[in-house]
């Protein structure tokens, strides 16, 4: 079988970690690691065994030895660097959010079917061997009609210094909202009829918080929180007619859940727990889970084995759709781009 040769676009802790979740993995080889410190990627380079490093992303652009690229740098980076490989020809996995308003993603979208090659944000959540499951017994109708979700997705970025940047694209929906719209439009679909966003910025202008709220047809909602300023358990439910499902374990990452009928009281419900252990690794990483990089990884590869330029558990309609919904929340909140102030100007007036 083909062996997909990577490429990394920085060298940072996100691009660490997924360099190190990948390395080992059978017919995956990362061929080269590129960042403006030569120094910081041949660091990494040494540790996961990559044949070639530049200073430059040009020069990753230009390498005819590999075959896909992915991008792990600031948000604001994505897009430029996204059209570099794009039009070098080169397969695209860009960490979320893949840009910092939908103008932006819907351009790389228009590029990469342009370029006939494979393009997906890296919602690697989707990929998850616990979220097959989740998806299994939602089809299956094992809660019945599924009526709401609810969930949070908080840390304390004040304390680490992070997600405070408004020039680097920073921000709770970015950065960690956006895995709470993705489990909401995996459930009930990317056309939500409203959009709803509360909440305030930090003194930096970025989005601290952002109570989420999506409604469906047929009255289905999903009630969410994202922040940057406090830790919470960082779950969600999602609640049908017949019982429901709960993300337990850091749900982004997700590794058990729990299907639970009946009453909430000891002896009128049922519940069975599922567990989904993630791979096991000596190598070290920065953020809890990310050795589930590798389930993305390999699901992008059979993909590009297969053909494909789109993966269908992350369309690009879907990716539009999310950050069409993103944009509308940051917007409630008061969180505007500098290339957005002419609609910020038309909001006051209305």
């Amino acid at each position: 079988m083909k062996v997909l040769r990577w490429g990394i676009c920085t060298a940072g802790k996100i691009s660490q970690d997924f360099s190190n979740a990948i390395c080992d993995l059978k017919n995956h080889k990362i061929q080269a690691i590129a960042s403006r410190s030569l120094e910081k990627a041949q660091e990494l380079a040494g540790k996961v065994g990559a044949e070639t490093t530049y200073a430059s992303y040009e020069s990753l652009a230009a390498d005819p030895n590999v075959d896909i690229v992915y991008i792990g740098t600031v948000n604001i980076a994505h897009f430029p660097l996204c059209k570099l490989f794009l039009e070098a020809k080169k397969h695209v996995l860009c960490e979320k959010p893949l840009g910092v308003h939908a103008k932006e993603v819907g351009q790389m979208i228009d590029l990469a079917r342009k370029s006939g090659v494979f393009f997906m944000e890296g919602i690697w959540s989707r990929f998850f061997p616990a979220y097959d499951k989740v998806r299994s017994l939602l089809s299956n109708g094992e809660i019945g009609d599924v009526k709401f979700i609810t969930g949070d997705f908080c840390y304390d970025g004040f304390s680490i210094g992070s997600s405070h940047d408004k020039s680097l694209g920073e921000g709770a929906v970015y950065d960690i909202g956006v895995y709470l719209v993705q489990l909401a439009t995996m459930v009930f679909g990317p056309n939500p009829i409203l959009v709803q966003g509360v909440g305030g910025l930090t003194q930096t202008g970025v989005d601290e918080i952002c109570s989420i709220t999506l409604k469906y047809p047929n009255h289905k909602i999903a009630s969410m929180v994202t922040c940057i300023a406090a830790n919470s358990n960082n779950v969600a439910s999602i609640v049908g007619t017949k019982g429901r499902i709960n993300l337990l374990d850091s749900f982004q990452a997700l590794s058990k859940l729990e299907l639970v009928r009946g009453f909430p009281v000891p002896g009128m419900f049922e519940k069975e727990v599922f567990e989904f252990p993630h791979p096991c690794s000596d190598r070290p990483f920065n953020y809890p889970g990310s050795v589930g990089f590798q389930y993305q990884a390999q699901a992008v590869k059979q993909a590009i084995d297969e053909g494909k330029t789109e993966h269908p558990l992350m369309p690009w309609s879907e990716t539009l759709a999310i950050h069409k919904i993103m944009d509308k929340l940051r917007h409630d909140v008061g969180y505007y781009r500098p290339d957005e102030e002419t609609e910020k100007e038309k909001s006051l007036l209305n």
